[in-house]
């Protein structure tokens, strides 16, 4: 199992705590295609940051692959960030200073300082499965929305991380690029099993998927396999 949570929360505290999830269980499989939905303010992307290490829960326990995440050190989390989780987000965040192969490379930059060899094929190999090797040398900016999803996808799937949390990545694309971008997902589920777990307002997008888990005011409700 990749991913197992036993009555998590998250509070914030303040001069009234906010308790954004409550008693939230989920359990997915290695090689699982699921969607998460729930109306804006349910607690879906919480929910995404703490399965994706961002935050740290509150109460309850999170094993990640077996590890027990849920008292870990903050460098022990972003270790394991840098080799289990990869992230697209609906705005790619994409350095515009940098070309589309050097944003590829970014997360072994960020583990080994200078990036090997073996990463730059790797990293053209990534860009070529997206459709969008040509573009390598070329700066972020100077490429399509579409093309900067499909680099943003490249770059979460470096270092062959088991798992991608995809937080609205079709959000900001129009209807011909979300297919696209949504295919090109599928695609890369069905050949690498990677487990991706996708949150989206998209009902046409979430219906695709394997599973489907509504969140509602800080609580899984309905958690369905399709």
């Amino acid at each position: 199992m990749l991913i197992d949570l036993k009555g998590v929360a998250k509070i914030y505290a303040g001069l009234v705590p906010f308790r954004a999830l409550s008693d939230v269980n989920l359990q997915v499989d290695t090689g699982e295609f699921a969607a998460i939905v729930g109306q804006s303010g349910s607690g879906k992307s919480t929910l995404l940051n703490l399965i994706g290490l961002l935050d740290k829960v509150s109460e309850g326990t999170y094993l990640l692959d077996g590890i027990d995440v849920s008292t870990r050190s903050d460098a022990d989390l972003t270790r394991l960030r840098g080799t289990k989780v990869g992230f697209v987000f609906q705005f790619h965040y994409l350095l515009p200073d940098f070309t589309v192969l050097e944003n590829v490379l970014m997360p072994s930059a960020v583990l080994e300082s200078r990036p090997s060899k073996q990463d730059r094929s790797e990293a053209m190999r990534l860009l070529e499965r997206v459709g969008v090797a040509k573009h390598a040398g070329k700066l972020a900016n100077a490429i399509s929305g579409g093309e900067q999803q499909r680099v943003a996808i490249a770059r979460a799937l470096a270092r062959g991380k088991p798992l991608i949390l995809a937080d609205e990545p079709t959000g900001n694309l129009d209807t011909a690029n979300s297919d696209a971008v949504f295919k090109l997902m599928r695609e890369i589920h069905e050949e690498k099993k990677t487990t991706f777990l996708i949150v989206t307002h998209d009902e046409r997008i979430a219906a695709q998927c394997d599973r489907i888990v509504k969140v509602t005011d800080g609580r899984i409700v309905d958690d369905q396999r399709v």
